[in-house]
């Protein structure tokens, strides 16, 4: 058997596509200048190889593009329906974007496996320098005292790009870079600490979900299932434990838990929390009104800004809550046309993990996005729908990559 990728030269478009990845880790936005030139430079890639090389466009590669580009359509069509034609236009450039981008990665990922090694590193030196901009300016005490404003990004940001750094260096050491060790083994800390410093819940459910999803996949049979969940859970109780009552942890993080767990109880809780439930509820009531198709996308802070007096003003703001924010937008439409990738990512994967572990990688990050979307948008954000693309490769290009363990 092959045991090595063939050698390949880089083109201008992995290239552009690699420096696009990087760029989006380190600034973790959808429209910096920098996103922009990027994203323009892969299109022009794009163009230029389709141009010079003859190379065919053909038909939408994998699984995946058929599910992105038919998200997409459904948001467009919202506008049909919608409350406020002027968010759906704004919102719907960036997915149109966010799709282009993806759509050409996509196929260069499925054309050169070792490109997803080298896409992969990009992500993790993103995040690495993403952390070190934000503590070399502020401080690293910074997310103690500012959750996000002043000139200070949002906490949950860098934590959850730090957490993907890092769930990536896992892999990386685990099956492919074995002579780096050392190196990512160094990354790996690194972002782990980038992620623990912003004081944020999200690195418990990133960097929890995913290491306990893996360990229970890993398991051979139903016994070692059920072992490894009571396990898993034990070892969850004893971090619980470990926050709440480790004063520096508390602090860190600990209090926030509390105040979470206050909030659904319905007990007293935070200014913070007490908001975001409202969030919630006020989308469900909305998404009774109109099930089946929603507002329109986007259209969740339209409704907001225009229902209730709150401090974000007429502007209004999303839900925090990417199931509420597609309920609200797509309604049930879109909102199961989105998680059909998900649904479909689980299946295929829990099907092949005996083959291979990056089906289980893939699912455990299925699984992770799942559990943090309750307090996280992904649909929207260029960042994270790289990472839904990267988990889908691992699933549905198992083979190939697990033939490329030895790659350097």
């Amino acid at each position: 058997m092959n045991t090595n990728y063939s050698i390949h030269k880089r083109s201008f478009l992995e290239t552009s596509e690699i420096i696009y990845t990087f760029i989006i880790a380190f600034s973790a936005s959808t429209g910096t200048s920098s996103v922009k030139i990027c994203r323009l430079l892969v299109v022009a890639a794009f163009i230029m190889e389709v141009a010079f090389n003859n190379t065919k466009i053909g038909i939408l590669p994998t699984q995946y593009g058929k599910w992105a580009t038919s998200f997409f359509c459904i948001c467009a069509l919202s506008i049909v329906w919608t409350v406020s034609s002027s968010n759906v236009l704004s919102n719907l450039s960036t997915q149109l974007y966010i799709l282009i981008v993806d759509l050409i990665l996509v196929r260069s990922l499925v054309k050169n496996k070792q490109l997803i090694v080298e896409v992969m590193k990009a992500v993790i030196y993103g995040a690495v320098m993403h952390g070190l901009k934000i503590y070399a300016l502020h401080g690293p005490l910074v997310y103690l005292f500012e959750r996000g404003g002043n000139g200070v990004e949002n906490a949950n940001t860098l934590a959850y790009v730090a957490s993907i750094g890092a769930i990536f260096c896992y892999i990386l050491i685990q099956e492919i870079q074995r002579r780096n060790k050392i190196l990512f083994g160094f990354m790996f800390i690194v972002n782990v600490l980038f992620a623990l410093l912003t004081a944020s819940k999200k690195i418990f459910i990133f960097l929890g979900v995913f290491f306990v999803a893996v360990y229970i996949l890993k398991a051979k049979n139903p016994l070692k299932v059920i072992g490894n969940l009571l396990i898993s859970a034990f070892a969850v109780f004893l971090v619980y434990i470990a926050i709440m009552k480790i004063g520096f942890l508390y602090s860190l993080v600990g209090y926030r838990f509390e105040t979470m767990i206050a909030g659904f109880l319905g007990l007293a809780t935070d200014g913070s929390t007490g908001f975001r439930l409202h969030l919630i509820q006020w989308g469900m009531e909305w998404f009774s009104v109109k099930p089946m198709f929603g507002y329109g996308l986007d259209c969740y802070k339209y409704l907001l800004g225009n229902t209730y007096d709150t401090w974000v003003g007429t502007a209004g703001v999303y839900a925090h809550n990417n199931y509420v924010e597609l309920l609200v937008d797509l309604g049930l439409v879109g909102t199961v046309a989105y998680y059909y990738i998900y649904v479909s990512a689980l299946i295929k994967g829990i099907k092949l993990k005996k083959e291979s572990n990056y089906p289980i990688y893939g699912v455990a990050i299925f699984i992770m996005l799942a559990v943090a979307e309750y307090g996280q948008i992904t649909y929207s954000i260029a960042f994270l729908q790289e990472i839904i693309l990267l988990a889908w490769i691992f699933i549905d290009q198992q083979q190939v990559l697990d033939r490329g363990k030895r790659i350097e």
